[in-house]
């Protein structure tokens, strides 16, 4: 399976890239990031406005300041063409809460297309998804589930502290924040509708 890491330009603190990439994608001040972490991407993908240090001689696509999407969403859908299943973006969570919201939502673009896309910071790793989700490896961590859909119907948690079955979790509402995974293998089932898991580690 083809991978990526996008490198965006919020807080990278604390991370540590261990996992080998087939890419690595810079969005903008990402750029700026990356070096700071020791890596050289292979793609440079933004409209500039933010990036400072000079862009190395890599594949550069440079983008409208005055456009429709941000420079992350168009990384992702680079790593996409490209052929990339897994896509792993750092950087997308940061001091600008509207960036980092609308990264969490973006990931609702992509539920279900059959490419696994996760936004990771050093204390959450997040992604979206439709029927059902197997979290493995995660036992005694905590993790909430949050309506991406005004309703995310017949909600059924398994292998987690606060178990449910067949519930509606309703936009707005906190039913289904802070549980804590008991199982090495959690499952989650819903019957329409996306939910946004993030795991978080304090």
């Amino acid at each position: 399976m083809k991978k990526a890491l996008i490198i965006a330009a919020g807080n990278t603190d604390g991370i540590v890239i261990t996992e080998k990439y087939d890419v690595i994608i810079a969005a903008d001040g990402g750029y700026d990031r990356a070096i700071a972490m020791g890596i050289t991407p292979d793609i440079f993908i933004g409209d500039m406005d933010s990036v400072k240090a000079p862009v190395s001689d890599i594949e550069k696509i440079r983008l409208c300041v005055e456009k429709d999407f941000t420079d992350t969403e168009a990384a992702i859908e680079r790593a996409l063409d490209l052929g990339c299943k897994s896509i792993t973006v750092i950087g997308g969570i940061g001091s600008r809460f509207d960036h980092s919201m609308a990264n969490a939502c973006l990931l609702k673009k992509y539920a279900g297309s059959g490419s696994e896309i996760i936004l990771k910071d050093s204390h959450n790793e997040m992604f979206a998804f439709k029927e059902s989700c197997v979290i493995k490896d995660h036992r005694g961590d905590t993790v909430s589930f949050l309506p991406l859909d005004s309703v995310v119907s017949d909600v059924t948690l398994e292998g987690f502290y606060y178990p449910l079955e067949s519930a509606d979790v309703k936009i707005g509402e906190t039913l289904t924040v802070s549980n804590i995974i008991t199982d090495d293998t959690a499952k989650v089932t819903a019957k329409e509708g996306v939910l946004l898991a993030i795991i978080a580690r304090d």
